[in-house]
């Protein structure tokens, strides 16, 4: 067998794999359809929510009871914080 002077260098870097390429490929084009999956469920609950519910429900929802308002409007509650 004969040795060389100056034994080969192993490489830098390892030269990939078709296999680790395509498992690469697959995994963008996957992390793309969730995006896309998401930004699409998001909408639709948006757009549903929006047309299901008015804004005058949700100020009915979360403004206070009589018994917390003492029989003062909620704009003179506001005005006596201010």
């Amino acid at each position: 067998m004969i040795a060389l002077a100056h034994p080969a260098k192993p490489a830098a870097r390892p030269v990939p794999r078709i296999g680790a390429m395509l498992s690469g490929a697959i995994r963008a084009v996957a992390l793309v359809a969730a995006t896309i999956s998401a930004v699409i469920i998001i909408v639709t609950a948006w757009h549903v929510a929006g047309s299901a519910i008015s804004w005058a429900d949700v100020q009915a929802f979360v403004a206070p009871t009589s018994l917390e308002t003492r029989g003062h409007s909620v704009e003179q509650l506001v005005e006596g914080v201010r």
